[in-house]
C-alpha cells in the first residue's frame, strides 16, 4: 500500500494535474465546496484548496489519507472512510458542498449508475476521470474471443467515451465537456 500511494502521489501530483484542476475550476463558483471522492494522496484536493475551495477528501486507504494530510492545506479535510458510508451518513450536512470530483474511482465502484444517480440528486457539478477502455487497441479483440482484458485487476467496470456519456446522462447528469486524452476520459 505504501508503494501504491507513493506512485499515485508521483503521477497525480504532477503539473499536468494542476493544469487540469485550473481548467475545471474555471467552471465552478468560488463559493462551492468540493467533495473529492477517492482522493488518494490528495493532489487534486490540495490544488483545489490552494484555489480557495473548501475540500473534503475521502479515501478508503489509511496510507493515502496519511499522505494527504501531510500537504497541510488549511482548506482541506481528509477522512479515511468508504465512499458509501461517508455519503450515507453525511449527505444532509453537506449542503454547501455542491461539487464532486472522482478521478480514477468510478471504474472501481460496484454500482456506478446508483452512485451517479445519488450524486446527481444532491450535487450540482461532477468531474469524472476514468481510463479509456479503447486506448488499448487489443481490448475489443479480446472481448470478441473471450480473452482477459488488459486492465487493472481491481476494475469492476471499463468505460469508453460513449458508455460513460450514456451512464452519466441516464443518471441525471448533463455533460458540459468531455475528452479522451492519453488513454483517459475526462467528463464534466
Amino acid at each position: 500500500a505504501n508503494n501504491l500511494s507513493a506512485e499515485y502521489s508521483r503521477i497525480y501530483g504532477s503539473d499536468s494535474l494542476k493544469q487540469e484542476v485550473l481548467k475545471i475550476s474555471s467552471c465552478l463558483p468560488k463559493t462551492t465546496g468540493v467533495i473529492d471522492l477517492g482522493c488518494g494522496s490528495g493532489a487534486q484536493s490540495y490544488w483545489l484548496g490552494e484555489l480557495g475551495y473548501k475540500v473534503i477528501g475521502i479515501d478508503h486507504s489509511q496510507v493515502s489519507i496519511q499522505n494527504a494530510k501531510k500537504q497541510q492545506s488549511p482548506n482541506c479535510t481528509f477522512l479515511c472512510t468508504d465512499i458509501n458510508d461517508f455519503l450515507d451518513g453525511s449527505i444532509m450536512s453537506l449542503s454547501s458542498y455542491k461539487t464532486v470530483f472522482m478521478s480514477h474511482v468510478l471504474e472501481h465502484i460496484d454500482d456506478p449508475a446508483g452512485l451517479l444517480s445519488m450524486l446527481s440528486a444532491n450535487f450540482n457539478f461532477i468531474y469524472i476521470e476514468v481510463p479509456d477502455f479503447q486506448s488499448c487497441p487489443l481490448n475489443p479483440a479480446r472481448i470478441k474471443v473471450g480473452a482477459r482484458l488488459y486492465s487493472d485487476d481491481d476494475h469492476v467496470w471499463e468505460f469508453d467515451l460513449n458508455s460513460l456519456l450514456k451512464l452519466a446522462s441516464e443518471s441525471g447528469w448533463k455533460c458540459e465537456y468531455s475528452e479522451v486524452h492519453q488513454g483517459v476520459i475526462s467528463y464534466y
